[in-house]
């Protein structure tokens, strides 16, 4: 839920960015932040992960150095790249945005970086001793600051692009503190670069394949810039906004999927477990994503001016390659399960490559067409290559004709629904009728009468705990 949250930001500014600037500003904007992102990935080499292995296997003051050791040297190792970064800003604005004078943009992301990267570790810290509330407060806090601000500089103050990361680094600053007070007797005065050093060896060989991961994030931006224009990259990025509702979903399952699955290794029923899981989230992930990819046209009339109304016919391929990437997960997890990591990587990796030899082909003649082309090519052949790989180390059944058929009849409804202009409450009606079929269709065609009830089981369970859970 803290999770959810916090990501809800991206749509509760788009009303704002969408009428402050014009296609080609916001398209300099989505740039900069999925550079910003990238760093966010990158710097911290995976350390965060080695902290999660090893704060359960320390105690007291062992914990506290643990802990302290590692925002200590993530941060400052971050403080000499953003001093980089900030030294650079005229060449690096040049890089990013071509004409677009973003210097002064670049630098206020510099400082921002060393201030996120230890406000991601007090998050980090929030999560491992459990404290939901108050990881959630502060996310909720996120939500009311970053909108606030935006609109005050960037509207009312008329601070153009730079008023957007004016905004974000005084949010920063205001919750890194607050946390940071609030876990302040969690911190040693004993900074060692031993325990750092065993967290980073341990997490480093997982890095590259988070890192090809996250350029899957930013090469489509770059490869429109050069081969389109600014505005199709604010388009394109208004359409990842509108399916970051997916993503939510995506990253919440895989928090509760992962320590599930490894719960549940080795037993009996596991592969029963994977098949039901598989079929019921291969089918959430359709159907949401048919739900938003039908719906984004009014989503967008809603929220955005009429100028970024077109990015709705995007939002349907963006939508195939977040779901995939989500079904993945499921694929990810059997191979650690059976300590196949490395193939995690070899086909991520590979993705990359079918990417960039699709694109390289369809962006310049087709542009932002071509682009989505390319992204779903991937991606699909991303998920064969994983299903043939997880059959040979960890079988366990799949439809794939029937979900196949689901897919493709997710695919021509979009496509019926952009292509015949109806009228608003007719469309809106007219979609949830077809969406309404489509559940019973699918619940139909990939469960099982058995399955079917065992997870009218689970539902029962958990609605039969919920007080408790409240309550405590």
């Amino acid at each position: 839920m803290g999770d959810a949250l916090g990501r809800l930001v991206s749509l509760v500014m788009l009303p704002i960015l969408s009428r402050a600037f014009v296609p080609a500003d916001y398209g300099a904007i989505d740039l900069l932040a999925v550079a910003y992102g990238f760093l966010i990935i990158c710097i911290p080499m995976n350390v965060t992960t080695g902290l999660q292995k090893f704060y359960y296997q320390n105690s007291g003051l062992d914990v506290r150095q643990l802990v302290t050791s590692c925002c200590f040297f993530l941060t400052l190792l971050t403080i000499v790249v953003a001093i980089g970064l900030a030294a650079g800003g005229n060449y690096l604005s040049e890089l990013i945005v071509g004409g677009v004078d973003l210097r002064r943009a670049v630098q206020l992301l510099a400082f921002c970086l060393p201030i996120e990267i230890f406000f991601n570790c007090l998050l980090l810290l929030l999560r491992l001793q459990r404290k939901a509330l108050y990881f959630s407060l502060i996310n909720i806090l996120r939500v009311i600051l970053t909108p606030a601000l935006t609109y005050v500089w960037v509207v009312l103050l008329s601070s153009g692009i730079d008023g957007v990361f004016i905004s974000k680094l005084i949010t920063l600053s205001i919750l890194t503190l607050l946390t940071f007070i609030f876990e302040r007797r969690n911190f040693s005065s004993v900074i060692s670069f031993a325990p750092f050093k065993q967290m980073l060896l341990y997490a480093i060989p997982g890095h590259p394949s988070l890192i090809i991961k996250s350029l899957m994030n930013i090469l489509p931006r770059y490869v429109l810039s050069v081969f389109a224009s600014l505005s199709a990259v604010g388009l394109f990025g208004i359409a990842f906004r509108v399916t970051s509702v997916l993503n939510m979903g995506v990253e919440a399952f895989n928090r509760a999927w992962n320590p599930f699955a490894f719960a549940n290794a080795g037993k009996p029923e596991e592969r029963q477990l994977y098949e039901l899981i598989f079929k019921t989230f291969a089918f959430g992930l359709i159907f949401f994503g048919l739900g938003l990819s039908l719906y984004a046209r009014e989503v967008l009339m809603v929220l955005t001016p009429v100028e970024y109304h077109s990015a709705h016919l995007l939002v349907g391929g963006v939508t195939f390659f977040t779901g995939v990437r989500g079904l993945v997960l499921i694929y990810s997890t059997a191979l650690y399960s059976v300590n196949q990591v490395k193939w995690t990587s070899y086909l991520t990796a590979f993705q990359l490559m079918v990417f960039l030899a699709a694109a390289a082909v369809l962006v310049p003649r087709y542009q932002t067409s071509g682009l989505i082309a390319s992204l779903d090519l991937a991606a699909a052949i991303f998920l064969g290559c994983y299903l043939k790989v997880t059959e040979h180390f960890f079988p366990f059944f799949m439809p794939k004709l029937r979900l196949i058929f689901l897919l493709i009849l997710a695919c021509l409804a979009v496509l019926c629904f952009n292509f015949f202009e109806l009228g608003l409450w007719v469309g809106i009606a007219g979609k949830l009728v077809f969406l309404l079929i489509y559940i019973w269709l699918g619940m139909l065609m990939l469960l099982t009468p058995s399955e079917r009830a065992s997870l009218r089981q689970y539902a029962n369970t958990i609605y039969q705990h919920a007080p408790m859970v409240t309550s405590e």
